[in-house]
């Protein structure tokens, strides 16, 4: 888990013991024309902790997050990377790597389309982040983002369960 409440699964249930809230606010972006200015935004992540400096440039920050969620979860699940061809990604997300179409349409408008950069799409897909998580554990099965708005990751969940029960993978993360 990487959350609000913390930056791991015990840290986050920790905290919801604790009846902490995530709930701060904004300081990542200007916030003076919002009816609402505070968010339950993730704070201390650090990415490099899971992808070299190449990586990092071409992941967005939601991938990111997956990416080292789904790192722990493979730990304390007892696994090594590589996973293997019989184990699967699914990750429910309903915005896809946002904060890259928002930069890369900034560029556009400020600088002209020869500044775009190359890796918009790869960034900004909606599938990225489990297609990232795949490649990053070397999980070779079904590897999929269902989008379904607030129900993408309870959808996942679900999805996941049945590759397993389908036998297209006997793992998924």
């Amino acid at each position: 888990m990487v959350t609000a409440l913390g930056l791991d699964a015990a840290e986050t249930w920790r905290a919801l013991l604790a009846g902490e809230s995530g709930i701060r606010p904004i300081d990542t972006i200007e916030v003076l024309d919002l009816p609402s200015r505070i968010a339950g935004n993730v704070v201390g992540f650090e990415p490099a902790r899971y992808l070299d400096h190449r990586e990092l440039r071409r992941t967005d920050r939601y991938a990111q997050l997956a990416i080292a969620a789904a790192t722990e979860a493979v730990m304390d699940a007892g696994l090594v990377a590589p996973l293997g061809d019989d184990v699967g990604v699914i990750i429910g997300s309903s915005k896809g790597g946002i904060a890259t179409l928002e930069a890369e349409i900034v560029a556009l408008e400020l600088r002209g389309a020869s500044k775009v950069s190359p890796l918009t799409m790869p960034r900004f897909n909606l599938d990225v982040a489990a297609a990232n998580v795949a490649m990053q554990l070397g999980a070779g099965g079904p590897n999929f983002n269902p989008v379904s708005a607030c129900a993408s990751g309870a959808d996942a969940i679900g999805l996941a369960a049945d590759a397993i029960r389908r036998g297209a993978a006997t793992t998924m993360t």
